[in-house]
């Protein structure tokens, strides 16, 4: 086969689970190609991996220890507060995967956005969708620093389509001209997003009035489950709510289908892949953040959605803006939350999303990993 059995050290940002989730199509394509992935990271997004993947070895790496502000006014300041200790995280996790690599005989590197995941020994790759940052007033500082990390990369795979179909607009965008870009088009875990004929939900029988899934960084996630569990317990309508919290790595994934019942709620902490995909086919509208990851799961099923940034982060705010100019989504900000704005979002006026095909191939793509050892 081609890998040839080629170790490639797949390694996410633990930053909600939006970063591992993407990285899901991409293991299933190492392995159908022949590479052997062998994962790096920690905390919710090493575990969702190793409960995809049970079969494959993990290894931890140095958390980053971000903390997050309780206040969106603060939100900017609290991570640019944390800078030195965040850099010298990175320096550790640098020298961990040169360990790695040496032990496991690592043909290459495949890093989402951990800025230390890179090696001069083998090919590194970084995956991203913000070639751009977006962060409010820190936007060109953050911008110009992102793409100094990504430099010490070989190649970096942009998980957007190119140009005018582009979904993450000015983020992916290659203004400044980077010589080691490559757009490998949306990354779905649920299909292979970016085909010419994407699978909508017009036909699955809706059992579900309502999905939830939550996800990203505490305390912000805590706080909406907080408000959406206000809003829609008590009504009429029936609720499926996942946390997007996950327990240790060795539960089995029958157990991620514990729940208990509050009224017309049902709750999950947590579910794998196949099972979220049933949720939102199911469901006539799902209640999501606007996070990357999240909106190209939903364009690749063709659901429909409410979406509601986390507060303070100026790059959901940008793509939730973005897709209800483009009238793919319905939007709401978290403040204003509430059960009229999930009323509207039923009976939102929905237009098609657009299918664009993807632009590249994965068999091309992953011919970077083959100059490895």
């Amino acid at each position: 086969m081609k890998g040839e059995g080629k170790r490639i050290l797949v390694a996410p940002l633990n930053w909600g689970l939006g970063h591992a989730s993407r990285c899901i199509p991409l293991v299933n394509a190492l392995l159908e190609y022949g590479f052997e992935p062998v994962f790096a990271g920690d905390g919710a997004s090493l575990e969702l991996l190793a409960s995809e993947f049970p079969l494959l070895r993990t290894y931890e790496l140095p958390s980053y220890g971000i903390r997050y502000a309780k206040t969106p006014w603060l939100f900017k300041l609290k991570l640019l507060s944390q800078y030195a200790r965040i850099q010298k995280a990175v320096s550790a996790e640098h020298d961990r995967v040169q360990e790695i690599i040496l032990k496991e005989k690592v043909s290459g590197t495949l890093s989402d956005n951990r800025f230390g995941v890179w090696s001069k020994q083998v090919p590194s790759v970084y995956l991203t969708h913000q070639l751009n940052v977006e962060a409010g007033w820190m936007s060109s500082q953050a911008s110009r620093w992102h793409q100094s990390i990504i430099s010490n990369f070989d190649r970096c795979w942009v998980c957007d389509f190119k140009g005018e179909e582009s979904l993450a607009g000015v983020l992916s965008s290659n203004g400044n001209k980077l010589k080691n870009v490559d757009w490998i088009g949306p990354l779905s875990r649920f299909s292979k997003a970016g085909e010419e004929t994407v699978t909508t939900t017009k036909q699955s029988k809706k059992t579900i009035d309502i999905g939830v899934v939550l996800s990203g960084p505490e305390p912000s996630r805590s706080q909406f489950e907080k408000k959406v569990i206000e809003v829609l317990t008590g009504r009429k309508e029936k609720v499926v709510l996942v946390r997007g919290v996950i327990g240790p790595s060795e539960e089995t994934a029958a157990e991620s289908q514990s729940s208990r019942i509050e009224q017309n709620l049902t709750i999950y902490d947590f579910m794998l892949a196949n099972e979220l995909e049933e949720l939102i086919r199911q469901s006539r509208i799902l209640i999501t953040r606007s996070g990357y990851s999240s909106i190209m799961d939903l364009y690749a099923i063709g659901a429909k959605a409410l979406l509601v940034p986390t507060p303070g982060q100026s790059e959901q705010e940008y793509l939730a803006d973005r897709m209800r100019a483009k009238g793919w989504f319905a939007v709401v900000r978290q403040n204003e939350f509430s059960w009229n704005s999930v009323k509207e979002a039923l009976d939102h006026p929905w237009t098609e999303t657009k299918k664009t095909s993807k632009s590249t191939d994965d068999a091309t793509v992953f011919d970077v990993f083959l100059q490895g050892n």
